[in-house]
């Protein structure tokens, strides 16, 4: 073959490699707050930093076993107030106000979805493992007893398998009946996991350790077969909830000409974001939160004459847009 067509097929190849990996969806993590009777908030975290951004305050307390339904993508929780509302909900992605579905009658320590979408729970106080009707939120008992601890976290691998944290171990449970296949003792950067337990797209495990009920929340990888844990970050939060997704590369815009005009040191920036995932836009020292939708950022301290400044979007799951933009002050 000519060297010269192998080496123009090569660099296509490679251009198509780096295309799709620009394109490709990111992983990261809903978290939710509201241990110990506190109200509920909901975050976006990127696993590799532990950094949160903050999408909204859910309107309940006690919100936990947050799972993504792996069709439609849907964000489920579980309201867990002992003595009180015990309910079925769904999460807003963009605000974090939640739907009520209906009442499971006890509270919830995690819940998980498996890859055929069927959403399992385990009870924070009856420590029963049962599968729950999205629909009416209706229970189906798969098996009494399932630990002797209430603060169990539960996930389910790309293959099926269920997983459960038992405090210092991990046991892998057949979801047709709840009997242990196997346990692994917990081990390495940490020897015990909360109720806090989801697995990543590629199959990784992560786990979550809280200071007691307190913050931060630590994040590790925990191996299935040897319960051997290696810290990822920590979280500057208590978090009851957790759970994966994935985000789609950012669309950013500034809306109107690369070049702008003002006869004031400040210019209020406007445009569009969209992703599933919310973001930080940043320029010079002004920062703000956002959803998709329109937003909006005022850059102050501008100087007479031209001001280049560099919008940088960042989504939870650790994307970045870099959009450049002119500002002269006349």
């Amino acid at each position: 073959m000519n060297p010269n067509r192998s080496l123009s097929l090569l660099t296509a190849i490679l251009s198509l490699l780096v295309t799709a990996c620009l394109h490709a969806d990111s992983p990261f993590l809903w978290g939710v707050t509201g241990t110990a009777g506190a109200a509920s908030k909901l975050y976006a975290i990127n696993p590799n930093t532990g950094k949160a951004i903050e999408v909204g305050p859910v309107g309940k307390k006690n919100v936990s076993g947050i799972s993504v339904h792996p069709v439609s993508g849907v964000l489920y929780a579980m309201q867990g107030q002992r003595g009180g509302t015990t309910s079925l909900l769904i999460l807003n992605k963009r605000t974090g106000k939640t739907t009520t579905i209906g009442d499971l009658g006890q509270s919830i320590a995690d819940s998980a979805f498996t890859p055929a979408g069927t959403l399992y729970a385990y009870g924070a106080f009856s420590r029963d493992l049962f599968t729950v009707n999205l629909t009416n939120a209706m229970k189906t008992t798969v098996k009494l007893d399932v630990a002797v601890i209430g603060g169990c976290g539960i996930t389910f691998d790309g293959t099926g398998d269920l997983f459960m944290t038992r405090s210092n171990s991990l046991a892998n449970l057949n979801p047709m009946n709840g009997n242990e296949d196997s346990v692994a003792v917990i081990s390495g950067a940490t020897t015990n996991i909360d109720n806090l337990l989801t697995t990543r797209p590629d199959g990784v495990i992560f786990g979550g350790k809280r200071n007691n009920q307190a913050a931060p929340t630590r994040l590790y990888q925990i191996n299935p077969t040897t319960g051997v844990t290696s810290l990822v970050s920590s979280v500057p939060l208590s978090l009851s909830g957790l759970s994966f997704d994935m985000a789609p590369k950012p669309v950013f815009r500034i809306s109107g000409p690369k070049t702008k005009r003002t006869s004031r040191t400040t210019y209020r920036l406007r445009g569009i974001y969209k992703s599933i995932a919310p973001c930080t836009i940043k320029a010079k020292k002004a920062e703000t939160m956002e959803t998709e939708g329109s937003w909006s950022l005022s850059v102050s301290r501008l100087k007479p004459g031209t001001n280049r400044i560099k919008v940088v979007c960042q989504d939870a799951a650790g994307a970045k847009v870099t959009r450049p933009v002119r500002i002269i002050v006349e």
